[in-house]
């Protein structure tokens, strides 16, 4: 329950003092209390209301009292009790400058859930999502500390705004711009009774809305820098992890790789390759999607192709249209364009690939076995042929 919901239930305004939540609390305690109800059809709706009058009140309660520890007269604590239930950005300050208190003393728990409360009333937070983010990461937190990078990153890229040149219609206005002309407006500006410095303020104006839009700009970049790194090194370590026999700490280790970078190419193919490890088809095929989804957009506008023959010379003609069949679910003709691909070319991998997707969701282990040799064969003599020999190195 939040506080809205208890204000509703208690029929409260959001500057509602303690009294008022008392007095409120009695008065629909008495009204809907199931002893006063002799009907049994009636009792069980009167029983769940007192419950969440109970919950709201408690709620409320427990808020006030959280405040007025920190408050020192009566005053304070209404007035505090007032920044809380309007939910104003005053009501933030106050849970995010406890928050850096108590994590300062060591209370990281008691910290963390002050910055959830700062969030829940201002959810544009910056400053409380980085301090989150800090002591998530502290506490281990890394799923967690992920997604707060990604608030952060979106707040900031929603802060910066690039400087606008603004260009008046008015031919009058451009030659006040004109810097060639800016001596023989000073001086007209003190003659017509005008101080001189008006000027030279706008212009200390646009130089620091200037540097700050600079200061921002190299922030964002500075936090995509970071988010680009952190999702490299958590790739690393599932590629450690995989190379173990980690598959399932491998699989969360991608996942928190995509969160920092969403168009991370290669996170998407090893979750792919581990999903089809464990036999788990149906999230290899979206990861897949996702692959040519990322494919399709980084690739260069395809070259006209002359093609000698018919299609049916042509392996990726075939594998193409294995694809359109195994998105459209006709899984059988699917298998057979892809055998159709694989006689033509033996050393096609993604046509490998795809028939053994399709044979773990048919359930054909004897072709799945088969197809992963396959697999391993052509990997290890693509990475021979990219690797040369270390004796022939200088």
């Amino acid at each position: 329950m939040d506080t809205d919901r208890a204000l509703k239930i208690l029929q409260l305004s959001p500057n509602a003092s303690l009294d008022d939540i008392k007095k409120s609390y009695r008065q629909m305690a008495k009204a809907w209390h199931p002893d006063k109800c002799f009907d049994e059809k009636q009792k069980k709706e009167y029983e769940d209301r007192i419950k969440e009058i109970n919950q709201a009140y408690n709620l409320l309660r427990s808020m006030s009292d959280r405040v007025s520890d920190h408050c020192t007269s009566v005053s304070d604590v209404s007035d505090t009790e007032s920044i809380i239930f309007k939910s104003t950005p005053n009501g933030c300050e106050f849970f995010y400058k406890r928050a850096q208190q108590r994590e300062r003393s060591g209370q990281d728990s008691e910290a963390l859930e002050d910055c959830n409360q700062a969030i829940r009333i201002n959810p544009n937070y910056l400053e409380a999502y980085q301090l989150r983010r800090f002591i998530c990461l502290k506490l281990g937190y890394e799923n967690r500390a992920a997604s707060d990078n990604g608030h952060i990153f979106r707040l900031q890229r929603e802060a910066w705004k690039p400087p606008e040149s603004k260009q008046s219609e008015n031919p009058s206005s451009s030659v006040k711009n004109d810097p060639i002309d800016s001596d023989a407006r000073s001086s007209s500006a003190s003659s017509e009774g005008k101080p001189e410095f008006v000027d030279r303020q706008k212009t200390d104006d646009q130089k620091e809305a200037i540097d700050d839009s600079n200061n921002n700009q190299e922030q964002t970049e500075k936090v995509f820098s970071q988010s680009r790194e952190e999702a490299r090194k958590y790739y690393q370590r599932a590629q450690r992890k995989f190379k173990l026999g980690r598959e399932q700490k491998a699989i969360e280790d991608c996942t928190t790789a995509i969160k920092f970078r969403p168009d991370y190419l290669e996170a998407y193919r090893l979750r792919r390759m581990i999903y089809l490890n464990i036999g788990k088809g149906v999230e290899a095929a979206l990861d897949d999607q996702e692959i040519r989804k990322l494919e399709k957009s980084n690739e260069s506008p395809p070259k006209k192709k002359v093609v000698s023959g018919s299609p049916s010379d042509d392996p990726s003609f075939f594998y193409e249209r294995a694809m359109e069949n195994f998105r459209k679910g006709q899984n059988q003709e699917a298998i057979l364009d892809c055998n159709r691909a694989i006689r033509l070319n033996s050393d096609y991998l993604d046509a490998y690939r795809l028939h053994r997707m399709i044979c773990l969701q048919l359930g054909y282990k004897d072709r799945v076995a088969f197809d992963a040799k396959q697999i391993s064969r052509i990997e290890l003599k693509i990475s021979q042929s990219s690797n040369p020999d270390p004796d022939h190195q200088g």
